[in-house]
């Protein structure tokens, strides 16, 4: 798929190479765009089924700009190593069996142009708009962002609880066999 991309970019850079020289173009080169470009969107869609927008991003970002870990690191503001595990996360979600969600025409169009453009600052501008809206929208303290795993106490049914998270996903929840008393209510 991403194969596919490399390769439309390269005939691109041929006929723009070939036109640029003064050279007429081949005949039927609007209709060899057109269907390179028909190949790549449905690439995308087909990357967008499988991963979530920054995860394609990230990919393309790797792949088609040859971007590497360091500078997606920053991109991303994580370490290295965390973008690497990032990326190789987002190939294997890539590499999977059947779609996991509908693919909204947006992202398509925005990778698509980024693609056609030859610039990553549409991938970067997005990614870096995605990062800063996920950490203001995360309920988890500061101190927590950063950190795998954590507990922290809740309440389920009117009892106090810990609730074990690990990379934003609760694993489970233990009671800690209090009942929470409501205001106004005497122990």
């Amino acid at each position: 798929m991403l194969r596919n991309i490399a390769i439309d970019r390269l005939r691109r850079k041929q006929l723009e190479s070939q036109h640029a020289q003064g050279a007429s173009p081949p005949e039927g080169s609007l209709q060899v765009l057109m269907e390179a470009r028909s190949e790549c969107e449905a690439a995308l869609r087909h990357l967008l089924e499988r991963v979530r927008p920054d995860e394609a991003a990230v990919i393309l970002l790797s792949d088609v700009f040859e971007f590497d870990c360091d500078e997606i690191s920053r991109i991303i503001g994580k370490s290295a190593a965390a973008s690497r595990q990032f990326l190789h996360r987002a190939r294997t979600h890539a590499h999977r069996a059947h779609s996991a969600a509908d693919v909204d025409e947006v992202y398509v169009a925005l990778c698509w142009r980024a693609i056609e453009a030859r610039e990553p600052a549409l991938l970067i501008d997005f990614l870096q708009t995605t990062t800063a809206r996920a950490q203001q929208a995360s309920p988890t303290s500061e101190r927590h962002r950063n950190a795998r795993s954590y507990s922290t106490l809740v309440h389920v049914n009117g009892r106090y609880a810990i609730a074990l998270v690990l990379d934003g996903v609760v694993l489970c929840i233990v009671s800690v066999g209090t009942q929470a008393m409501s205001i106004g209510e005497s122990a």
